[in-house]
């Protein structure tokens, strides 16, 4: 960190540090103004300390009553009236020290000179400007706060509506073949076993490996083609720059999976689905073609399309496209998008590590 951020970030979380700079400044202005040119810088010192008790009348009552109260609620004559008192308190105060004070330690001009008051202003108007300068900040930086915590649970809404059917329909799948007794078992208990513990672990990351999202893919392509058998045919090609590329967790899943629902409905002759995947120069093409048949409209399918597009305007706000056709025999999901490599990632990114999990056979009967 560059010593200029330590020093911003000590002002900004130590308020007495703030104070003590603001009221040495003033010292030494006072100190400067009051003519130590003339005497020893001592004698200037004490003179202008003499101005620090009335500056403090000022500056206090005006920072954490008066602007609270009318500035920031734009009632401009109470403030006005309220700071003309703070400096006729201020001069008071100051001339009853010039009064008890030896004339040659602390000298101060006659009460009536309208110049008396300026430096009061000067300094109150010095205060109160850092002052809206933190009040706007800490305000800015809430307001960013609140937004980044807006934008998070709003993702993880979106992501738990994904999660629900996406476990419920490998469910299925699971329970038809054991149904059957099928061979087919086991593979789909490993297979939901991966999707489980990537959904349990990888999907609360920021940013996941794109091997790992079209690992993800898959073992639900596969899960799906058993679940179907020979009532659908299924194109999967990965192609590219795939090593080192980072992306968002669940982001082609539920693209895939509304292919799914589309193709495999029962008013479909044909079922078929094509989905390639292509990176190179950090950019990700995905191209996604399905049968379909335009006659039936599921309310839950199409949420899950528009929570994808939600969660890309939020994490690709400028770096992607997506589009949907869907004709009368056929839809058309395209999606491109700028990746990230492993090596440009925050360091305080969360992300998934290189895999350290295998399911393990039992041993015997």
């Amino acid at each position: 960190m560059k010593i200029s951020s330590k020093i911003w970030n000590i002002l900004m979380n130590k308020w007495w540090v703030r104070h003590l700079c603001f009221w040495v400044f003033i010292t030494l202005y006072f100190t400067w103004g009051t003519g130590f040119h003339n005497k020893s810088f001592g004698m200037a010192l004490i003179t202008g300390l003499g101005y620090l008790p009335g500056c403090i009348i000022v500056v206090y009552p005006f920072l954490y009553l008066i602007m609270p109260k009318f500035l920031y609620k734009r009632r401009f004559l109470l403030l006005a009236i309220s700071l003309a008192g703070l400096l006729i308190c201020a001069k008071g105060i100051t001339e009853l020290l010039v009064f008890l004070t030896p004339k040659e330690i602390f000298v101060s001009q006659r009460f009536g000179t309208g110049r008396n008051i300026l430096p009061f202003i000067m300094v109150a108007a010095m205060a109160g400007f850092a002052k809206l300068i933190k009040y706007y900040f800490y305000r800015s930086n809430r307001a960013a706060q609140e937004e980044e915590q807006r934008i998070q649970t709003e993702l993880e809404l979106l992501k738990s509506q994904i999660h629900p059917n996406f476990l419920f329909n490998t469910l299925n799948n699971l329970f038809a073949h054991t149904i059957k007794k099928s061979s087919e078992s086991p593979n789909i208990v490993l297979k939901l076993s991966d999707l489980l513990r990537f959904m349990i672990y990888e999907s609360k990351c920021e940013f996941i490996p794109l091997d790992h999202e079209i690992q993800l893919l898959e073992n639900y392509i596969e899960l799906e083609k058993l679940r179907h058998e020979r009532d659908l045919d299924v194109s999967f090609t990965a192609s590219g720059e795939l090593e080192n590329k980072m992306i968002r967790p669940l982001l082609l899943l539920p693209l895939v999976e509304y292919a799914f629902k589309k193709a495999t409905s029962e008013e479909n002759d044909i079922k078929w689905i094509s989905i390639n995947i292509h990176s190179e120069n950090n950019k990700l093409n995905f191209n996604l073609a399905f049968s379909e048949n335009n006659t039936e409209q599921n309310d839950d399918t199409e949420k899950g399309f528009k929570n994808v597009v939600k969660r890309l305007d939020l994490l690709y706000p400028d770096s992607h496209t997506i589009s949907l056709q869907e004709h009368s025999e056929m839809g058309n999901i395209t999606l491109e998008l700028s990746l990230t490599d492993t090596g440009t990632l925050p360091q305080n990114v969360h992300l998934i590590r290189k895999r350290s999990y295998e399911m393990e056979m039992p041993v015997g009967g």
